[in-house]
């Protein structure tokens, strides 16, 4: 036998009737939802509706205990005195007895009883919701009050106005400005501000006097799509509740100026001055000019220049409490511009952007040349050859027009990354000190004439050797020997101590070693062993004790790359010392080998977004005699790319500091 299972009862239909009122009642339902969500929300109308709420039943609770304080009859014997003034058509009487039948009623000490009974929790209530988001904020009680009343009755709603990128100055104490919406914002066609909301996402506001669609509050109550919470309305923007000012930006076409110094590179100090651009916010990639609107910007830019730029930190120093919006963006744009011309000076000769000669003299030169060669050979009685060899060269000139386009047309890529955009560019006038020019170009040439006349490399092997013994004779005047006359002058002078001119010559030493290091490294070279040896007995005498038994520091180097063009590579050198190490930045730690006659410290560098050699962290030995150890990171950061590193020195799972340290 197989079983059976119970059939199910069939579903009953639903009627028509009956969905009809399933829908009124959801219908009715959402909006009674939407109804309370706005009555309760922090927007102008609901706070002036909660207000005029609160006003009402204030009024009607005094009207009850008024009425219900007397009887029939009371009242009778009340109105008795106001009515004869009626009746005698006394107007003087007719006020004073409502005057006084006023006081009587509604002044009378059991009705103020009442009054004080609900005045009394509500303002206790008030002033201690003041008090904690005084606390909340760190801000004055007063400022806490004024939001208090605002966000929840709508009452003297404050209105700042932002102008030429700026608060005004007399609005910087409002309440939106130091805990935050609701309230009302104007801004002029000449700004924008960028808010943060409670989630921390940005809101960026533009003009407020650009005409948009009309709001209508009514059909956006009950509207599932609502309408956009900064649409103008007499020229400002209404804010929600505790959205703070983050910063603001003067979206004006700004002028700049400023001199760029750099050596070229043959070594020579120039400087350009009066280099000249105009820049602005991004503007957008097709931007629309109009009398509305004379000032378009791209909001994302504003908020790249915000939140871009990389933070440095500070190790045990003071947080900076000084809020963003005091400076007002976009900025300067100095670093980007004295990069890029002195990028282009170091990697040019100085006669590949001054004036030298040109193609007529080279022409004439030639011309020179053959004349003389044919007037030999018409001498020793031999034909012309007619093939003259040029005696010198124009060389590859870069003229100020066209090296304002290019790097024009370089930072045209480069600052909208950042938020920026520039319009203009002029490279002002070239400067160098009047004494090395001469005599530089004087040499330069004299030896190119040698050289081009002569053509033997053993000249050529001379000439550098001169040159290379010119150059350390010198160093050496220089370092030690008129070093020690001058430190020994202020010895006999008694402006320093002999252990003072001591360490002098030990710094001037020590720093000579250094150029040399770092010079053989930019141009991948190794440093011999006696400079690094010396280095090591150096920064083992050149210390000087802080009170701590160990150190940990680090210094960067840069310098280009080798396998990518344009790209910059950074080498971070993190060492752990028994004493502090000069040219590192050191911070003193609190440590002890104990009993240990060695331990292994890691030493990491994190960087997101960019390559770095040794990816992983790097574990050292270091015994109780050694003086230091060290790790080296090389950082790789592409044209226009900037990151922030992570530096971490430990031993074993002992965290002993960490740096952050933005690039470039």
């Amino acid at each position: 036998m197989s079983a059976t299972s119970p059939q199910q009862p069939a579903a009953k239909p639903v009627s028509p009737l009956t969905e009809r009122l399933t829908a009124l009642e959801t219908a009715l339902k959402r909006i009674i939802e939407d109804a309370l969500n706005w009555l309760f929300s922090f927007s102008p109308e609901a706070g002036e509706i909660r207000n005029a709420v609160r006003a009402m039943l204030f009024t009607l609770l005094w009207l009850y205990w008024t009425v219900t304080l007397y009887d029939l009859e009371a009242w009778k014997n009340l109105l008795l005195p106001l009515r004869d003034a009626l009746i005698k058509s006394d107007m003087q009487l007719i006020i004073i007895e409502s005057g006084l039948l006023a006081f009587r009623t509604f002044f009378r000490a059991e009705v103020l009883r009442h009054l004080l009974m609900l005045a009394a929790p509500y303002l206790l209530a008030r002033e201690m919701a003041a008090i904690y988001l005084a606390d909340i904020f760190e801000k004055e009680a007063e400022v806490a009050r004024k939001f208090l009343s605002q966000a929840a009755f709508g009452e003297n709603y404050a209105t700042i106005r932002i102008t030429q990128g700026a608060i005004l100055a007399d609005q910087q104490g409002s309440t939106i400005v130091q805990i935050g919406g609701p309230g009302f914002l104007s801004v002029d066609l000449d700004s924008a501000v960028l808010f943060e909301r409670p989630d921390g996402s940005a809101h960026v506001i533009g003009p407020t006097a650009i005409s948009r669609e009309k709001n209508q509050p009514i059909r956006t109550l009950f509207s599932r799509e609502k309408a956009p919470i900064d649409r103008p309305k007499k020229n400002r923007v209404a804010i929600s509740a505790f959205e703070r000012i983050r910063q603001c930006v003067d979206l004006r076409t700004i002028n700049g100026s400023q001199d760029v110094s750099a050596r070229s590179r043959d070594g020579i100090p120039v400087k350009a001055r009066d280099v000249q651009y105009t820049y602005s916010i991004f503007r957008g990639e097709k931007p629309e000019l109009s009398l509305q609107n004379p000032y378009p910007f791209d909001k994302e830019a504003l908020v790249k220049m915000v939140y871009g730029p990389p933070r440095p930190v500070k190790v045990g120093g003071a947080p900076n409490t000084k809020p963003d919006w005091i400076e007002s963006m976009p900025g300067k744009i100095v670093g980007n511009v004295a990069n890029g011309l002195g990028g282009f000076i170091s990697q040019r000769s100085l006669t590949a952007f001054f004036a030298a000669i040109g193609k007529p003299e080279e022409e004439a030169l030639l011309q020179r040349a053959t004349g003389v060669q044919n007037a030999g050979l018409s001498l020793a009685g031999e034909s012309s050859s007619g093939n003259v060899d040029t005696p010198l060269q124009a060389p590859a000139f870069t003229s100020r027009a066209s090296l304002s386009e290019r790097l024009l047309g370089d930072l045209e890529k480069s600052l909208p990354n950042s938020g920026r955009q520039i319009h203009w560019l002029g490279v002002g006038t070239w400067d160098t000190p009047a004494e090395i020019i001469p005599a530089n170009h004087l040499a330069a040439w004299k030896m190119s004439q040698e050289n081009r006349t002569l053509r033997s490399k053993d000249n050529l092997t001379k000439l550098y050797k001169d040159a290379n013994q010119n150059e350390l004779a010198a160093l050496i005047r220089q370092m030690p020997l008129e070093a020690y006359v001058e430190l020994d002058d202020d010895v006999r002078a008694d402006k320093i101590t002999e252990a003072e001119l001591i360490d002098a010559l030990l710094k001037g030493y020590h720093q000579r070693l250094l150029d040399a290091q770092k010079y053989l490294q930019e141009h991948n070279e190794t440093a011999s062993k006696v400079i690094n040896t010396a280095l090591e007995m150096l920064n083992h005498l050149y210390i000087h004790q802080t009170g701590s038994d160990y150190y940990i520091g680090y210094r960067v180097f840069s310098k280009e790359s080798d396998q990518i063009t344009g790209a910059i590579v950074y080498r971070f050198e993190m060492v752990v010392a028994s004493v502090p190490l000069s040219t590192y930045e050191m911070t003193p730690i609190n440590f002890d080998f104990l009993d240990a006659p060695s331990l292994i410290f890691t030493l990491g560098l994190e960087a997101e977004g960019v390559s770095v050699t040794p990816g992983a962290p790097q574990e050292k030995s270091m015994g109780r005699d050694d003086i230091f150890i060290q790790a080296t990171f090389d950082v790789t950061l592409l044209p226009g790319d900037t990151a922030n590193t992570h530096l971490t020195f430990g031993q074993r799972a002992t965290l002993l500091d960490e740096f952050n340290i933005p690039l470039p």
